[in-house]
């Protein structure tokens, strides 16, 4: 798709490992045990921190439909 529409995109990796060292956070960023909350958050935790990390893109825009 990437190559398609000519866009640049980056595989971020989730594993166990980096859900674990990320969870106190998210919980903490959250303010809330809510387990479906958290699922829900910490791949965008995850996807949002390495793009903060890699780029200089401090301003990202995400929503549902």
């Amino acid at each position: 798709v990437a190559d398609y529409i000519g866009s640049n995109h980056t595989e971020v990796i989730i594993n166990k490992d980096r859900v674990l060292e990320s969870l106190e956070e998210v919980v903490s960023i959250l303010g809330t045990y809510d387990i479906t909350t958290i699922r829900a958050s910490i791949g965008m935790y995850l996807v949002c921190k390495a793009i903060h990390e890699t780029t200089d893109i401090r301003v990202l825009l995400t929503g549902e439909i």
